[in-house]
């Protein structure tokens, strides 16, 4: 092995060689060694590579996990989201701090693994107290402290296309004190999408002035887009869709929600004492009842025709019960419902 070592130093090192990275240094080499496996050596008839194979029979077969040629070590994530090795401190996700995890040091990279999942890798550095951030691990973070993106150490000298720049300025100014977190969710994206990907995305956005989800979460009025977005842009990722189709999905998870927030508003306008739907009600109770006849009403096509209905029947017969269900029908086919008892209809018309 000593030998090997030397015979490559002295052939495929000398003179020292230069690559514009290691991935290139690594394919000259290999092309070195399959130059060598084409030669002949002296006193045989077959190349170095038509020899090896035929010893390779006799040989046993490589291990089924390759060999990771790397220095490992177990390290404790710090405070501040930071790994320590040798001189240097590298970033994980904020949400790994005070985690024990696995740090494989390769000549060119490090990655760094927490039980079976990987988090994190960097380009190696060979300088002395250095920090190598990824400022997409601290994206998650800053959403929720947005207004410290400016000061935040790992965003400093991140390079960004113009476009980023431009949509800050214009949520900025349309949104106030919204614009930070706002930006920081545009910003995730990168999480899941590669630059390449998001960047025509804004640029379209700012191209047609459609540049800002509306904010807000589910506990109030306003669009789904501002909480669903990075929860589907996870899915979408595993599922390996494109960007197109994740903006596709997007929209038509807040139509959808558009729909059913419009539903609810007019359920409420009604004012229906109890909402009750035809599932609940028992027609074998009224055998006479048309029940084919009164599940065809639920379509609603009598309002478009301008027609009334008349529920006449003895008490408990479930007059109300068809009434309010009929209501609901036509709420939830975009109709604007009032109900209203006829004691209540004449006290008002009183009272007026």
């Amino acid at each position: 092995m000593e030998n090997l070592v030397g015979y490559t130093r002295r052939n495929f090192m000398v003179p020292i060689p230069r690559a514009a990275s290691w991935e290139a240094l690594n394919e000259q080499f290999v092309r070195d060694a399959m130059a060598r496996r084409a030669q002949r050596l002296r006193g045989h008839t077959e190349t170095i590579g038509e020899r090896f194979e035929r010893d390779r029979a006799a040989l046993l077969p490589l291990p089924a996990a390759r060999f990771e040629a790397c220095n490992k070590t177990t390290v404790r994530v710090s405070s501040i989201s930071l790994v320590h090795y040798r001189t240097n401190d590298y970033s994980v996700p904020t949400h790994f701090g005070h985690h024990q995890v696995l740090v494989k040091a390769y000549v060119h990279r490090i990655v760094i693994v927490c039980g079976s999942e990987f988090i994190a890798e960097h380009a190696r550095s060979y300088e002395r107290e250095a920090t190598v951030y990824d400022p997409l691990h601290y994206l998650a973070l800053l959403e929720h402290k947005s207004r410290a993106q400016d000061q935040a150490a790992p965003l400093s000298g991140w390079q960004r296309p113009e476009c980023f720049a431009h949509l800050r300025r214009l949520l900025e100014a349309r949104l106030n004190k919204h614009a930070s977190r706002e930006y920081i969710q545009e910003l995730r994206l990168l999480e899941t999408f590669a630059l390449e990907e998001v960047t025509p995305a804004i640029e379209d956005a700012l191209r047609l002035s459609t540049i800002s989800f509306e904010t807000g979460g589910p506990s109030d009025r306003s669009s789904s887009l501002g909480w669903e977005y990075d929860k589907l842009a996870r899915t979408c990722a595993v599922e390996k869709a494109n960007f197109p189709n994740y903006l596709l999905r997007l929209t038509e998870l807040e139509l959808l929600d558009r729909d059913r927030r419009s539903t609810e508003r007019r359920i409420r306008q009604a004012k229906f004492p109890v909402v009750k739907s035809l599932d609940s009600f028992d027609f074998l109770t009224i055998p006479v009842l048309n029940k084919t006849l009164v599940l065809e009403l639920t379509r609603c096509e009598y309002l478009v025709r301008k027609e009334n209905i008349l529920l006449l029947g003895n008490s408990g017969t479930g007059k109300t019960h068809i009434a309010l269900a009929l209501g609901l029908a036509a709420c939830q086919r975009g109709h604007r419902i009032r109900f209203i008892t006829a004691a209540a209809l004449v006290g008002e018309l009183i009272e007026a």
